[in-house]
């Protein structure tokens, strides 16, 4: 997640938004985006569900459940240590048997004959035996043989990354999903270079694993390749990552299961249709726009909803409809989504589908304009009602404040209205 949409989350939530708090709860249980904390979790969790948030009161008891159980764990260990001990006790009574047999592999093993890993292999064909190994000479001559977990022991114990491709290679299911949690954590962490690297290394092994980490790292490539975090920009690099993410379906099935997946999968669809409707590292085509944004509306991305609004408001791809255009700003504004709120604004004060009406029109542009991220072409729009009078009494100095306002946050247009109003003084 980007650093603009965490802020944007964590403002909605300190406002008081149940929705939000559960998904910044689920962030630092999960330890998605941020560094995992259960304390900060369960804090946004109670704060969720003292507003009767159903899925807040859910996440704590099973927070609640797995700290019990824990403790019964800790209690199931005294007992199998009891019977570690008493099982000592008995091996004691035999081991007096054991010495000369004992004696004869020690000898065997000092003068160079087959270690006691391969004696264990001979007596258990049908077994692995790395099992028995104990320290690196062992693991060496299980991986030189083919032994998959082996190498990964290599490679994770004693820091060789080599032995950690080549147990990817070879199928361990432990490597690949342990090298794709590194990189996970990496860039849950910020380390968006460190990430890349890592995720990048492995990505050769993705395609033979479908669950929602695989996914995940997929997404968060897209992600980095998409900003330039972490490395060079490439939007075809990462529509082909974000078009990997979505390719999973028991991925999918898995994130679609709590908020924050599904939020993921909402934002990934969204983003492959921003980048066919403006051609960004694709070939521009309005059809697949229109597929991914769909996708995307179904699961409640609010800027999906509204660059879809845009389509059939200009007629991208569509048949031109006002109705259906002011049906999706409407949805996408009722979940605080600023441009659509500005879209709405527009469309009251030309009569687009909607009898024309200045005070509605200055109702959304105010709501866009004084969000928590403060959208710069609704400022700039209230700037020019307020300059010509419309709805408004005229004045030029709230004028100016309001293109002042768009000009800091980036709009050519609001510097521009700022110098001429500013000339005509």
């Amino acid at each position: 997640m980007g650093k603009y949409a965490f802020q944007y989350l964590e403002k909605a939530a300190l406002q008081g938004d149940a929705e939000e708090q559960f998904i910044l709860g689920t962030m630092y249980a999960e330890g998605a985006g941020v560094e995992k904390d259960t304390e900060r979790a369960k804090e946004w969790y109670e704060k969720a569900a003292a507003q009767g948030h159903e899925q807040s009161e859910e996440a704590l008891n099973k927070i609640k459940s797995e700290s019990e159980n824990k403790l019964d764990d800790n209690e199931q260990g005294k007992a199998e240590q009891q019977l570690v001990t008493a099982g000592e006790k008995l091996f004691s009574l035999v081991i007096g048997c054991c010495l000369s047999i004992f004696a004869v592999v020690i000898c065997l093993y000092n003068s160079g004959s087959p270690s006691l890993y391969w004696l264990y292999a001979l007596m258990n064909p049908s077994r692995s035996a790395v099992g028995y190994c104990h320290d690196r000479q062992c693991f060496e001559k299980a991986a030189i043989q083919g032994d998959a977990h082996a190498m990964y022991v290599l490679g994770e114990r004693y820091g060789e990354e080599k032995w950690l491709e080549k147990a990817a290679d070879n199928g361990d299911y432990t490597a690949v999903r342990d090298m794709v949690d590194k990189g996970i954590s990496a860039y849950s962490a910020g380390n968006y270079q460190q990430a890349r690297e890592s995720l990048e290394r492995f990505s050769a092994y993705f395609h033979n694993y479908d669950y929602s980490e695989i996914s995940t790292a997929e997404y968060y490539l897209g992600e980095m390749y998409y900003s330039g975090d972490g490395g060079k920009q490439d939007y075809a690099k990462a529509a082909e990552w974000y078009e990997k993410a979505v390719a999973h379906r028991n991925a999918q099935a898995q994130w679609k299961r709590d908020s924050l997946g599904k939020w993921r999968l909402a934002n990934c669809e969204a983003r492959l249709g921003y980048m066919y409707d403006e051609g960004q590292g694709v070939r521009q085509d309005y059809n697949k726009a229109k597929e991914w944004y769909e996708k995307a509306a179904d699961l409640g991305s609010e800027w999906a909803m509204n660059n879809l609004g845009a389509m059939y408001h200009d007629g991208k791809g569509v048949r031109q409809d006002y109705s259906k255009a002011r049906e999706l700003y409407e949805r996408s504004a009722a979940q605080g989504f600023a441009r659509a709120q500005r879209n709405l604004g527009v469309m009251y004060e030309h009569g687009q589908s909607v009898r024309q009406d200045y005070s509605k029109a200055k109702e959304w542009y105010e709501k866009a304009a004084t969000g928590l991220l403060g959208d710069e072409q609704a400022q700039c729009d209230l700037g020019v009602m307020y300059a010509l009078g419309l709805g408004v009494k005229q004045n030029d100095k709230t004028a100016r404040e309001w293109f002042g306002k768009a000009c800091d946050n980036g709009s050519q247009r609001g510097c521009e209205l700022y110098k001429e109003l500013k000339n005509r003084w």
